[in-house]
């Protein structure tokens, strides 16, 4: 619980963090658009639309580096270019040119860095793929599915709902559902290593918990005996409801396909009212689930990353982080160099920024392979700590 505070107070610092006016916003470029059937004003929409997605271009590879832009143009293709002029606060051209079949224009072009920190969160792009998770469980009663990755009629199951709440609190960030599921091809999304590629690239997410529940429930009535010790119409009921819940659940790594299967679970519970019984079953088989589901995470990252266990993570501390533009040219450069395998946000103090690193080698051999690293507007010096964290002060350059 304290970790997912953490993050949730670090995602408010860096939202307040990029009002900072260190964090370049307004870019100057060129757009062009083609004159189609003599249709000049379509022609001036499409090259102002081709301008705002070269400023989206240009302040993107400045927030996640040049290497993640590339790395996710799919990602950043789905959550920014869709719509670039919803990222824009206001334009202002400067030049436009008409000639013969072609439109250009030179524009002035200022961007709303709270709302692309919004959507960077909301595509995952400001964690590790490591971090991010796809969570369905594919509810069945009575031949009728619900789950929020239907394809058809998405509804949310209430065991999506129980180990999503217990998930976040483990530090995942669990992607926005879409409709792509076909309850009748659960097996065939197992077996399929392109579907499940595609859906990490697609998601920014490293695994994938998919899960299929049975519920099956019965009405019984109640014993005389029972029935003659309630004393008013309200207490009385016609009957108790008994429901049984069946879980399966599988738990895949999207980038290698590698799977833990979990034993199936079966819980039962009974109620005076359907609902609570169906309830009460399917919270007794998720809490049974979610032990198991946390080993197979743990398994899943340790076989991808065998070098790990080798390792530790350990707390680094930058002082004197005065922007975000700072910020931003600090995390680039740490998560781009081969020293550091993990770079996590922690959280914010005044003027400093705490991150929890993965380190494979001695403190004193990554301290000074961090003091070592470029950055293009200041360096970082060592600061002597009693403590098992590392400890750097931000100096610009003069």
């Amino acid at each position: 619980m304290k970790r997912v505070l953490a993050s949730a107070l670090a995602a408010a610092a860096i939202l307040l963090y990029a009002q900072s006016p260190a964090q370049q916003s307004s870019f100057t470029v060129a757009g062009t658009a083609e004159v189609k059937d003599g249709n000049y004003a379509e022609a001036k929409a499409q090259g102002l639309i081709d301008a705002y997605q070269k400023a989206l271009t240009q302040g993107l590879a400045q927030t996640l580096g040049e290497k993640t832009f590339q790395d996710k143009k799919t990602l950043i293709e789905q959550h920014f270019f869709q719509d670039p002029s919803k990222f824009v606060n206001r334009y202002r051209i400067l030049s436009e040119d008409f000639s013969g079949d072609s439109y250009s224009v030179n524009a002035e072009v200022e961007l709303s860095i709270d709302k692309i920190q919004i959507e960077l969160v909301q595509a995952g792009l400001d964690r590790a793929k490591s971090q991010s998770l796809v969570l369905a469980v594919v509810q069945e009663e009575n031949d009728k599915y619900q789950s929020s990755w239907l394809a058809s009629s998405p509804g949310q199951s209430l065991a999506e709902k129980l180990l999503a709440l217990e998930i976040q609190r483990w530090g995942y960030r669990l992607v926005k559902p879409e409709p792509i599921l076909d309850p009748q091809k659960i097996d065939k999304y197992l077996s399929d290593k392109l579907w499940q590629s595609q859906l990490g690239d697609r998601r920014n997410a490293r695994f994938l918990v998919l899960g299929e529940e049975k519920l099956i429930t019965e009405k019984k009535e109640e014993a005389s005996s029972s029935k003659a010790l309630l004393k008013t119409s309200e207490e009385a009921g016609t009957g108790i409801y008994a429901a049984a819940a069946s879980i399966k659940i599988t738990v895949v790594d999207l980038d290698s396909g590698e799977k833990q299967v979990l034993p199936l679970i079966e819980q039962s519970a009974a109620d005076n009212e359907l609902a609570e019984a169906r309830a009460k079953a399917t919270e007794l088989a998720v809490r049974q689930a979610l032990p198991e589901i946390s080993l197979a995470l743990d398994r899943l990252t340790r076989k991808a990353r065998p070098l790990e266990d080798k390792a530790q993570k350990i707390m680094l501390e930058v002082q004197g982080v005065e922007s975000y533009f700072q910020y931003q040219e600090l995390i680039t450069g740490l998560k781009n160099s081969e020293t550091l395998r993990a770079v996590e946000l922690w959280g914010f103090g005044p003027q400093k920024v705490k991150l929890l690193v993965l380190v494979p080698a001695d403190k004193e051999s990554i301290k000074r392979q961090i003091a070592s690293l470029h950055f293009p507007e200041f360096k970082l010096l060592p600061i002597e700590s009693d403590k098992q964290d590392l400890r750097f002060k931000l100096e610009p350059f003069k």
